[in-house]
């Protein structure tokens, strides 16, 4: 691939999608939950101490070519460029990871707001944890189901907009963020961050997640974590040889 061309085809056989590639919303929403479910966010790489390059060439040899996840900045720049292949009008936004105990981080995750059939839609598939699933429309308060998945966005005073997730009776705030665009030095910042500081979890603990369409599978550090509507089951993988496994048969990564 060189500079601002994509292999389409390659891209779509990595993410395991056959639909209609117009610029429609079908064509959007199939490609964003074909990438969320067959493209893991990982992070890997970095705890192997290796260097983590966010331009197009790298991203692509290393999720399409070489057949890995990434963490946010690889996955939506990524997924940027294939919207923007097709003809997609995206924004490029950032986004403020809020904590369990509502504690609200820098600036360091990525998503994108995209035009599809004269809406908006917030497209992200770089959030590990409970992130989208599909694109959700833009527009506060509607509760929208994705698969076994409920999110809503409701607006800040503060922080602009909060994204949510429904986690049993309870929606936990996953990001706010705002409309102003992000540009490369953004997404160069937020990835030597993520990839190098030692107070970001990215650096502390290896871990592995897709969502599917019954949940979300999830290794984190030992623990195997399996969501499959609404019941949970997890095992702790203590093996070298078995930890491999679990990525090849759940993630299908070969590292």
């Amino acid at each position: 691939m060189g500079g601002n061309e994509l292999n389409l085809e390659a891209y779509l056989d990595r993410i395991n999608y056959n639909g209609k590639t117009d610029v429609s919303f079908d064509t959007l929403q199939g490609l964003h939950i074909c990438h969320a479910i067959n493209v893991p966010f990982e992070n890997l790489d970095i705890i192997r101490g290796k260097e983590i390059l966010i331009d197009k060439d790298s991203i692509y040899r290393k999720i399409v070519l070489n057949n890995r996840g990434g963490c946010c900045s690889e996955l939506n720049i990524l997924f940027e460029f294939l919207l923007k292949s097709i003809g997609f009008k995206v924004r490029h936004l950032m986004g403020r990871p809020i904590t369990d105990n509502n504690s609200i981080n820098a600036r360091i995750h990525q998503l994108l707001l995209v035009e599809a059939e004269g809406r908006k839609w917030l497209a992200d598939v770089g959030f590990g944890g409970s992130g989208l699933i599909a694109p959700l429309p833009f527009e506060e308060g509607i509760v929208e189901k994705q698969f076994t998945e409920c999110f809503r966005l409701i607006s800040d005073e503060t922080h602009g907009y909060i994204l949510q997730h429904k986690r049993l009776d309870e929606y936990r705030s996953l990001y706010s963020f705002t409309l102003d665009e992000s540009y490369p030095s953004d997404h160069m910042v937020a990835n030597y961050f993520c990839s190098k500081s030692p107070y970001t979890i990215f650096t502390r603990k290896k871990f592995c997640t897709r969502a599917t369409k019954s949940g979300r599978i999830t290794l984190t550090g030992k623990e195997l974590k399996i969501r499959n509507n609404g019941e949970s089951t997890s095992a702790i993988i203590d093996d070298e040889m078995e930890y491999d496994r679990v990525l090849k048969d759940y993630f299908n990564l070969v590292i």
